[in-house]
């Protein structure tokens, strides 16, 4: 199914848990999800480390339901689309 709703990017330093919960509602309702990897965090839980955690949900999120991508991808992508629709 070819996404047609939109964009939603995770906004930077939120909880992993709670942006791939919404990455994926997001997804189920065609938007087009980038997710900040570097944007994002978590912590150890149940003993398994937080950069375990971390690599395991953004290999889930990245198969599915997003693009994984940097903050400094998503930053250089704005300022050269930016600069394609700036007026001539």
């Amino acid at each position: 199914m070819a996404p047609t709703s939109g964009t939603w990017s995770s906004p930077a330093r939120l909880r992993q848990d709670t942006s791939s919960s919404t990455a994926r509602e997001a997804s189920q309702r065609d938007y087009r999800v980038v997710f900040l990897g570097d944007g994002t965090a978590t912590k150890e839980m149940n003993g398994v480390p937080a950069a375990e955690l971390q690599r395991a949900t953004l290999a889930s999120l990245g198969m599915v339901f997003a693009h994984i991508a940097t903050v400094d991808e998503v930053t250089t992508a704005l300022r050269i689309g930016h600069r394609e629709s700036a007026p001539v």
